[in-house]
């Protein structure tokens, strides 16, 4: 009789179908916690707290010195096998690792995210104890209290009522979209691995364009960048150069074949593209151009098998490598995921989170003096563009690598529509007035702030 019917797992959905029930049946995922109870500084302690099965859901958060240890869910029964054992969300939230028992419906979520792990019993704790350093420690700590934050601002609410939304209207509203494949002009754009390959065997600088570089060009606002003439006259100038293995120019890859993009992303393109081509009237486009979406190797694609790989070959350009990531303010790249692990060092200039522009002169005077030596990663939209280009001369090895740590942050947590990541700047959703959190390993590695001066 229900309209659509939520299912905490896909094993619960089988059994249902089973049993008969005929109704849409949407998966919840997970549990939300909300608390404001202060993660724990402490070092992640190795002892475990068994939950409670009497009072499961508030074993933790009212005790005072747990929160720095490992959470260990209910002993396991027939029924964890279909059901998303609570207090694990609990300990996440609470920014404890989770140890879920070997077949229970949370034990995916558990390994597939790093955020704990999976036992067939207790004793097995002492030597998966004895196997963890104080690094993997830190980093797990870190890793699921970045989890932790997702589900205390109602991650997998927001997930479900989307999803019940979509189930409960799909027949009721219906949208048609024309997506009628039409080439648009003498544009040749690599695929993601060309482009990640010709960067790393010529050591090429990057200027990638998009959407929002191509209505700057036209004399419109964007999100985090105001028209300027300027700023948009020198766009042209960067766009027009022919890619050498000095400066690959990136475009996205939508001027012909879109059947691999999501229909969002397909239709979004096909309304938008030869308008874009007009902005290359009178440009000889007869070279090669690079993937602009190698910053977007995940959400936009309708098969996200590839994406691992992806991923995988971006990390190897700065594998064992000093880098300079120059960022907006609020942008904290890789800080709470290990995107950037593998660099041999990190050092960061903040800039302004809005119309960066307007520090140009500033920005590349210091990536002069810090990026010596170093792979300079650029995330500042549209100005991005200018300082690669403007600082070729200096052959310093520059790569505007604009929104990847919003896509990589997707990427970890599997999701398929855009979500906020809490506190600090997500792609499309702009509030870049967020409560960044004190992080003492973020802040040994800022060398000049530039974003408020």
């Amino acid at each position: 009789m229900a309209s659509c019917v939520v299912v905490q797992t896909e094993q619960m959905a089988q059994q249902m179908r089973t049993d008969g029930v005929t109704a849409p049946l949407v998966l919840q995922n997970g549990w939300d916690f909300l608390t404001t109870k202060p993660f724990s500084k402490e070092q992640l302690q190795k002892k475990i707290h068994p939950a409670s099965q009497a009072d499961s859901s508030c074993a933790v958060w009212k005790t005072k010195n747990a929160t720095s240890d490992f959470g260990v869910a209910q002993p396991a029964d027939s029924y964890s096998r279909y059901s998303l054992a609570p207090e694990v969300f609990m300990y996440l939230a609470m920014g404890m690792p989770g140890i879920a028992w070997q077949n229970s419906a949370v034990a995916k979520l558990i390994s597939h995210n790093h955020l704990g792990y999976v036992i067939q019993s207790l004793n097995e704790s002492e030597a998966l104890f004895s196997s963890l350093n104080e690094q993997t420690l830190k980093e797990l700590q870190q890793r699921v209290q970045g989890f932790g934050r997702l589900l205390r601002n109602g991650f997998f609410t927001r997930l479900l009522l989307a999803a019940v939304e979509k189930s409960v209207f799909k027949d009721t509203w219906h949208f048609e979209q024309k997506l009628t494949e039409q080439p648009v002009g003498n544009i040749h754009v690599l695929s993601i691995p060309e482009t990640l390959t010709y960067i790393k065997e010529h050591h090429a600088s990057v200027a990638r364009f998009g959407d929002g570089e191509f209505e700057i060009m036209k004399g419109n606002d964007i999100a985090l960048q105001r028209d300027n003439p300027v700023l948009a006259e020198k766009l042209k100038e960067v766009v027009s150069y022919q890619s050498d293995e000095k400066l690959l120019i990136c475009l996205p890859d939508v001027f012909a074949d879109l059947s691999k993009y999501k229909d969002s992303t397909q239709y979004f393109w096909q309304r938008r593209r030869r308008n874009t081509a007009e902005l290359f009237k009178g440009i000889d486009t007869s070279g090669v151009y690079g993937s602009a979406f190698i910053s977007r190797p995940y959400l936009d694609l309708k098969d996200h098998y590839p994406s691992q790989s992806y991923f995988e070959q971006l990390k190897d350009l700065w594998y064992q490598r000093d880098i300079l990531i120059v960022e907006g303010k609020n942008t904290r790249s890789g800080e709470g995921n290990d995107l950037f692990a593998d660099a041999r060092s990190i050092e960061r200039i903040l800039c302004p989170s809005t119309n960066a522009f307007s520090k140009l002169a500033a920005i590349e005077t210091a990536i002069k003096k810090f990026g010596q030596h170093r792979l300079v990663l650029v995330m500042l939209g549209p100005t991005a563009k200018i300082i690669v280009y403007d600082l070729l001369a200096t052959n310093d090895w520059l790569i505007d690598i604009g929104h990847i740590d919003s896509e990589y942050e997707w990427f970890k947590l599997g999701v398929s529509e855009r979500v906020k990541i809490p506190h600090k700047h997500t792609a499309e959703i702009d509030l870049d007035s967020e409560e960044l959190m004190d992080n003492p390993d973020f802040n040994k590695q800022v060398v000049l702030d530039l974003s408020s001066k």
